[in-house]
């Protein structure tokens, strides 16, 4: 039994604009794509700024710099990631990215109590790779209390 397919090899591959006989609709469309071509780049200049301000970020935490040379690139390599997930998650809730989403959704409107977020998340990474953090309870007492506070809220409603 012989295959078939629902289409020709010899048909000739077309450009998919080459419908688009009106002017302005071809126009539009090219628009478009320069649109989402400053977006994309915006896009990228925000993920390295971000690449930037996680180097930032982690010189000034006590916590890392008590790591050995080893760990340090470790942890740089873990909060890269980490940071960057949480910009794709956002930029994906958007639908889009411009300099204006970058205005509102910085880190602090992210998340409530943004440096504890942080502090709280590098500590259970410690606690996860088995080092140790000051000797202190791996616990933010601040980020556990809103956790609580939410979870009373959800509840009632």
């Amino acid at each position: 039994m012989a295959l078939t397919y629902p289409f020709s090899f010899q048909e000739e591959q077309r450009w998919p604009y080459s419908d688009l006989s009106d002017p302005e609709e071809y126009l539009n469309s090219l628009d478009k794509f320069e649109h989402l071509q400053h977006d994309l780049e915006d896009y990228q200049k925000l993920k390295d700024g971000l690449k930037f301000d996680v180097a930032t970020y982690l010189a000034r935490a006590k916590w890392f710099r008590n790591l050995n040379e080893e760990k340090i690139k470790c942890a740089m390599c873990f909060w890269e990631e980490y940071a960057l997930e949480v910009l794709d998650s956002v930029v994906k809730k958007l639908g889009s990215w411009t300099k204006e989403n970058a205005e509102r959704f910085e880190g602090e409107n992210i998340l409530p109590y943004y440096d504890e977020f942080l502090d709280m998340a590098a500590m259970a990474y410690c606690k996860w790779e088995d080092l140790t953090y000051l000797g202190e309870d791996l616990q933010h007492s601040l980020l556990v209390e809103w956790y609580k506070e939410n979870a009373k809220k959800e509840q009632h409603v």
